[in-house]
């Protein structure tokens, strides 16, 4: 019987096959809202609020402020908060009204009076802005995806190294990405929808609580091929309201990315969309496929014999907790855990100064301090180890044999390009 491998997918482990950096979609959404903000002749509030993150952390220690960047994700979530501060008629969460007190809005006057320039008051204008970046993202994404290129060396290598993955493994696959590049590779893996002939698919539920077997797909925080449908609008009925389905056509215009506001958590206004992005998360992911997707992850982690994790930056929580409780749950005996990811200059891992090896040591319950390459596993002063590694070289955690954990940061290229030792140390556990 083949062992169960559980693969998280994060963002960088597609960059190679041309889909954009966490980088890139930070400075495109902050075009997309100064676009907006042109057109409509309104308040910039995405970039105010950015403005105001950054001066918040400017005040901070330099090494602080290291560990507090931010990006288009956190801003997303407090426009969300700001939105939900401002709501007409004392509707909203008066916990968030301090956030339009920021001195980023002094010029700005919230009270439900007030409107903008043409009118409109700042409720609207706030969701109208965020419904065009969530537009302008998802457009953007099938675009990328559109262009992905199957008979690419790139593409190639990275679907040998699933299709192998699938042969010597019973595999299970989470995408925390909206891109394709997964899919693309294993086009018959199971996705959570449910398609007759060629029609678009629509969300199966029953069909994945009673899907024991693997060789899954789920895309956890939304896909370019997921639509927002309609249905009707009698309260009393089943189909009444919207629901997601699978869109098999990237370049169909009428792909529908958003929809009106809807009440989530605590009577927050959020709006629904088919990207989970942004803060805000767990109130996001409150609709279907995204609830059942998160329903049966921890199942799928406790079950799991070996875990891939690839170009995650451990910055989902509601992620990371279900790591932190199958690790916890298992320590006496825990499953071999690899962590492949892209840092240029190849540094050690415990000479890093950024966040990055800080969360993944949170999240799998180690010492980063403790991980050693093969040369220097005998190294205990890590001030002692180089600063940089030879390409190719993974960094093991030794000194414990019941918690097998290993790191690769040469990105997902390198993995895919010699698949011989991952899979050898999912197997074993041994470095």
């Amino acid at each position: 019987m083949k062992k169960k491998l559980l693969v998280l997918l994060g963002a960088g482990s597609s960059i190679g096959l041309g889909m954009p950096s966490a980088m890139e979609l930070d400075k495109k959404v902050g075009d997309w809202a100064c676009e907006w903000a042109d057109e409509n002749r309104a308040v910039n509030y995405y970039c105010r609020l950015r403005k105001n993150r950054e001066n918040y952390y400017d005040a901070a220690p330099p090494l602080s402020r290291e560990h507090f960047k931010s990006n288009y994700e956190d801003f997303l979530g407090d426009m969300h908060a700001l939105m939900n501060g401002i709501i007409p008629n004392n509707c909203g969460d008066p916990v968030f009204q301090w956030l339009r007190r920021a001195d980023v809005f002094k010029d700005v006057n919230f009270e439900k009076s007030q409107k903008d320039a043409d009118g409109t008051c700042h409720f609207v204008k706030v969701s109208g802005q965020l419904q065009t970046i969530f537009k302008k993202l998802a457009a953007h994404m099938r675009q990328a995806c559109q262009k992905l290129d199957a008979e690419s060396e790139a593409f190639k290598t990275y679907k040998r190294f699933f299709q192998k993955l699938d042969q010597e493994f019973d595999l299970g696959i989470y995408s925390l990405n909206y891109d394709t590049a997964a899919y693309s590779a294993l086009p018959d893996f199971f996705t959570g929808f449910s398609f007759s002939s060629l029609s678009d698919g629509h969300f199966a539920p029953s069909e994945i609580h009673r899907h024991t077997a693997w060789r899954f797909i789920y895309h956890l925080h939304g896909s370019v091929h997921h639509h927002l449908e309609q249905g009707n609008n009698h309260a009393d009925s089943p189909e009444f309201g919207w629901r997601i389905v699978w869109k098999r056509d990237l370049a169909d215009v009428a792909v529908r990315s958003y929809v009106l506001l809807t009440t989530a958590t605590d009577n927050k206004r959020m709006l629904q969309t088919t990207l989970v992005a942004g803060r805000w998360k767990l109130e996001q992911i409150q609709q279907d496929p995204f609830l059942t997707f998160y329903s049966t992850l921890p199942r799928h982690v406790h079950e799991a014999d070996a875990i891939l994790i690839c170009g995650y930056g451990f910055g989902d929580e509601h992620v990371n907790n279900a790591l932190k409780t199958m690790l916890y749950a298992r320590r006496k005996r825990r499953p071999p855990v690899l962590v492949v990811d892209s840092d240029c200059p190849r540094r050690t891992l415990a000479r890093r100064i950024d966040e990055w090896p800080r969360r993944l040591a949170q999240t799998l319950r180690v010492g980063n301090l403790r991980f050693r390459d093969p040369q220097h596993r005998c190294e205990k002063n890590w001030l002692k180890l180089p600063e940089t590694l030879k390409n190719g070289q993974f960094e093991f955690l030794y000194g414990d044999k019941n918690c097998p954990v290993a790191v690769f940061c040469g990105g997902m290229e390198g993995v895919c390009a010699e698949p011989t030792q991952t899979i050898n140390f999912l197997k074993t556990g041994i470095s």
